[in-house]
């Protein structure tokens, strides 16, 4: 089972469907500059405290994901990274009920994203896995995302991810289930790319990069 969007790359075919997804450009609080409202009208109502701007989803004590970078002051950079982080505690949910819950999907701009995502979590229930441990995410990071032939700009959420400590275990008996993963390895760099859509953010593509490969050299402690 994988502890992240193992393996995702979905760049042009995934903006190729946002574009003909993306709509709109809801309210503006800046003359010439469109400011989406955030996630929290698409949110799912979910009960019990929550961090501002944040979804909360009801984990067991067992799991934990840690966002440790403060959101920017920005209004339109903060919205995207608040917009991210609801996507990665959806999709984290979704892995921790082997599947049951699919809140991530209204967060997802791209039907191919849409796909890769649900195809990571069918896995998850197929093994009859959860998640337990810690997730920690962390230099996040947010850029301009220009617009090109047949995608739209946007902004790009950047951010480095460490699952050491975040375990596959059995739903069944709860023993950890091993990933093969040398321990040295498990830390990643992660791009999510938003367009606006219905006045929020929708997650258009995911490209993932895995220790010691790329961009994910400076994701090691």
């Amino acid at each position: 089972m994988g502890k992240g969007l193992i393996g995702t790359t979905l760049t042009a075919a995934a903006l190729a469907g946002a574009a003909l997804l993306a709509a709109g450009c809801g309210a503006s609080s800046r003359a010439g500059t469109f400011v989406p409202q955030g996630s929290a009208a698409a949110a799912p109502t979910v009960t019990g405290p929550a961090t501002p701007g944040l979804v909360h989803f009801p984990f067991p004590a067992s799991v934990h994901i840690e966002f440790q970078t403060p959101v920017p002051a920005d209004q339109q950079e903060r919205s995207a990274v608040l917009t991210d982080e609801n996507f990665q505690l959806a999709y984290y949910w979704s892995l921790y009920s082997e599947g049951g819950h699919q809140h991530f999907a209204r967060y997802i701009a791209s039907p191919a994203v849409l796909s890769a995502v649900q195809a990571s979590v069918a896995q998850n229930f197929a093994q009859h896995e959860r998640i337990r441990g810690t997730l920690r995410i962390y230099r996040t990071t947010v850029s301009p995302v220009a617009a090109s032939s047949g995608a739209p700009g946007g902004l790009a959420v950047t951010f480095c991810g460490d699952n050491s400590q975040l375990a596959s275990v059995s739903a069944r008996t709860g023993a950890v289930v091993p990933d093969g993963i040398p321990a040295a390895h498990h830390w990643f760099s992660q791009t999510d790319s938003y367009v606006a859509r219905h006045g929020a953010w929708a997650l258009a593509s995911i490209s993932t990069t895995f220790y010691p490969a790329g961009p994910a050299q400076e994701c090691k402690p």
